[in-house]
């Protein structure tokens, strides 16, 4: 929160011609130095200092410094001068940690010379030990014990006129449960390409280590010349932020690096740790094996019209973008899904929310039926849409926790569409719970295995697993013929014979051969019954509608533009480019399907 009070009272404003350049040899007698904001020409204003002159007589001190914008009068001035500033702003301006935790709060007037700040907590200077404690620099140490009143106010006051002042809330929490990555933050979350001199920071959150120091690794040794035996391919040094939260700062150009037209994600490098800190005790270097990439706005992602929805939503033609604080991420997201529907009409079948910002620990993406009348697919009849805001309308939601797996031709969306309809067939012979049985016939990329396999049969219950390459199946990923017999888009007498192996493993290599369970489309029917409606009256045509939910801000009109372009794509009928490797091929929903469904992911007409 920034308070900004203008004490008229006290100003007394001198002329000065716009344009003259300051004299630094002029004598300006001076008691006390603050900030104030001066006014050059009118509706522009920049902060300088400039003399003002006091009513009351005092001991006047010569000094050159700072320099005089404003040519003084003729003389020496024998009064008593005093620099007034117009408001003191502290950073941050809203903050939450743990009991015991801290956090450096800074003000606007610190290179203002004969500054005096007096900071409080709760109206007690310094603080004490119920609602915590602020030195004099400002750093501030969070209670043992969560206050009765909490949040608490931090307020910093100029000393020489208790009216000038800002505050900030901090809200005390309970210790964190578990230590991990909690998010990762890029700013900007898309990278201009065009603007190489732009500073780029990479901001961590991590739960439970007070004292990491990390690097950021970069296996390519691109950014900077491989230093020492321990430290190679070391990309930067962290800045510790305050407690638990950490930043890589450099420039567009250092990320860049290597970067080629049409690549949208980058791998940047993996986050080390060469004092793992925990709990004060030291569990030497790591490597959390995190490949983290970057995403990129260049000239392949064309620019969209923004419209502003209210003052935190806004929506381009195919996303919306809701910003939240980090307690809303952290929260169910049907409660976002119901803002969502304030301001956009219930015409969709999906809703899928993309965290930008995202959650490192724990899955990539996540995806579910929110309703279903479907029998036939080991599902049980339910609808639960008015959870979610829906009048019925609503089918599904999936999740994306990792900004550069929002591409809605990529594995992950596509693997989590699918958990509308996929994998509930959980009684013998399947057994499948939310996947598909591991060593088993039924995917070929998306829900488990792998779209190389290719099973021969060999003798009786025997089958052989042959990899192929990457050349010879061509475009990855795509949706199997019993999942598009459960998805309503295939008849059930065009279902194959599919297997299991009796022991998983025998996937494990190329050539493997091994005794597998057959499953044939008249199993599952006679376990479950046949699919209704069937795939001559299923629906085939669906609409989704994308959220990008954005810590603390809305999306700037690049960032916006990235993810609209990686919606867009989605309803694409055609073969896309691998964000991370335009040379690759992509297949978007109708393709995955094999021109079975299609997919509109316009958010806005």
């Amino acid at each position: 929160m920034r308070i900004t009070i203008v004490l008229l009272s006290s100003l007394f404003l001198l002329s000065c011609e716009a344009n003259k350049s300051p004299d630094e040899s002029d004598a300006v007698p001076i008691q006390q130095v603050h900030e104030v904001t001066w006014k050059t020409i009118p509706g522009s204003e920049q902060t300088i200092y400039c003399p003002q002159r006091s009513e009351t007589g005092g001991q006047s001190v010569v000094s050159t410094k700072p320099a005089n914008p404003c040519r003084p009068p003729t003389g020496k001035i024998r009064s008593t001068v005093i620099w007034i500033p117009a408001a003191v702003s502290i950073l941050p301006e809203d903050w939450a940690l743990p009991v015991g935790g801290q956090v450096q709060f800074s003000h606007n007037l610190e290179e203002a010379p004969a500054v005096f700040i007096d900071w409080t907590v709760n109206g007690s200077l310094g603080g004490n030990s119920t609602v915590g404690t602020i030195d004099e620099q400002g750093l501030y140490t969070a209670p043992a014990v969560i206050p009765a009143a909490n949040p608490v106010a931090v307020r910093a006051t100029l000393s020489s006129d208790p009216g000038v002042f800002s505050e900030s809330p901090v809200t005390v929490t309970e210790p964190p449960s578990e230590s991990g990555f909690t998010w990762l933050l890029w700013t900007p979350r898309a990278i201009d390409a065009s603007s190489p001199t732009d500073p780029v920071t990479l901001e961590i959150g991590f739960v439970g280590y007070p004292n990491l120091q990390f690097y950021l690794w970069d296996t390519q040794q691109r950014i900077n010349p491989p230093g020492p035996a321990e430290s190679q391919g070391k990309l930067i040094e962290s800045v510790a932020l305050h407690t638990g939260v950490y930043a890589f700062r450099m420039s567009t150009t250092e990320v860049l690096a290597d970067h080629t037209e049409g690549v949208l994600h980058q791998f940047v490098g993996i986050l080390h740790c060469d004092v793992c800190d925990i709990d004060g005790i030291n569990v030497g270097a790591r490597d959390f094996g995190l490949g983290v990439l970057a995403l990129f706005n260049d000239s392949t992602v064309p620019s969209v019209p923004v419209s502003a929805m209210a003052p935190d939503i806004q929506a381009s033609s195919h996303v919306a973008n809701i910003a939240v604080s980090e307690t809303q991420v952290a929260s169910i997201v049907d409660d976002l899904a119901q803002s969502f529907y304030q301001y956009f009409p219930d015409s969709f079948d999906f809703l899928v929310f993309v965290f930008p910002d995202y959650t490192i620990e724990g899955p990539s993406g996540a995806g579910g039926a929110v309703q279903n009348a479907i029998t036939g697919i080991g599902r049980n009849i339910y609808d639960q849409s008015a959870q979610w805001g829906s009048a019925g309308r609503l089918h599904g939601v999936v999740q994306i926790r990792r900004p550069w797996l929002a591409d809605w031709t990529g594995k992950v969306m596509l693997h989590e569409f699918g958990h509308r309809w996929l994998v509930f067939l959980n009684e013998p012979p399947v057994q499948a719970f939310g996947h598909w049985p591991p060593g088993s016939s039924f995917s070929k990329g998306l829900n488990r295995g792998d779209p190389r396999w290719q099973f021969v049969h060999v003798s009786a219950n025997v089958y052989q697993v042959n990899c192929l390459s990457f050349a010879e199946v061509g475009p990855l990923y795509e949706y199997t013929d019993i999942e598009l017999y459960l998805m309503g888009l295939l008849a059930p007498e065009e279902v194959g014979t599919h297997i299991i192996f009796d022991d998983p493993t025998t996937m494990d290599v190329c050539g493997g051969q091994g005794t597998a369970t057959v499953v044939t489309i008249d199993d599952i029917i006679a376990t479950y019954g046949a699919r209704s409606p069937d795939y001559t009256e299923s629906q085939k045509d669906f609409t989704m509608a994308t959220i990008i939910l954005s810590k603390d801000r809305l999306l700037t009109p690049h960032e916006m533009a990235y993810f609209n372009h990686m919606a867009e794509r989605g309803e694409r009928t055609d073969l896309v480019p691998d964000p991370q490797n335009p040379n690759e091929l992509r297949q978007p929903f109708y393709l995955a399907t094999g021109g079975r469904g299609t997919l509109s992911t316009q958010v806005l007409p």
